[in-house]
């Protein structure tokens, strides 16, 4: 296998583990259903359906609803990380659709939002868009560390 197709598969596996732990992450906030059975849970003993010692993170509060478009940063193994983040309009705060955007070498996220259309989709789709920027290499090159 060629070392090209070696790093697209690398990258692709990448991008499918980041949405499956989405997909699980978005399922923090559980159903409404007002069953509250713990059925073989001796363990749990508070109400949010979860062992004790567990709980919902920071994150899964359901946010203010805030649509737009806003640059941030996360820090993340001690070094601070640049993304964009689009939301669309429509956003209430209830779980909704993420698309993770991850721009070429030597791209940026501000120029993979433009090319790509993405954000423009996702207001007319209903799903929010992370664009990532990726680190910078010791010749100052952006890239994404997929070996």
């Amino acid at each position: 296998m060629t070392r090209q197709i070696r790093r697209f598969w690398i990258a692709f596996a990448l991008v499918a583990l980041a949405m499956g732990a989405f997909t699980l992450s978005s399922a923090c906030g559980g159903d409404d259903d007002d069953d509250d059975s713990t059925e073989g849970d001796d363990d749990d003993d508070d109400d949010d359906g979860l062992p004790s010692g567990t709980g919902l993170s920071d994150g899964c509060d359901g946010g203010d609803g805030a649509a737009g478009s806003f640059d941030l940063t996360i820090t993340s193994g001690g070094v601070e990380r640049r993304y964009l983040l689009d939301v669309p309009d429509s956003y209430d705060g209830s779980a909704m659709p993420l698309v993770l955007n991850l721009h070429g070498a030597g791209g940026s996220p501000d120029g993979h939002r433009t090319t790509t259309g993405f954000s423009e989709l996702g207001a007319d789709e209903g799903f929010i868009n992370v664009y990532p920027a990726a680190l910078e290499n010791d010749s100052g090159r952006t890239r994404w560390d997929t070996a």
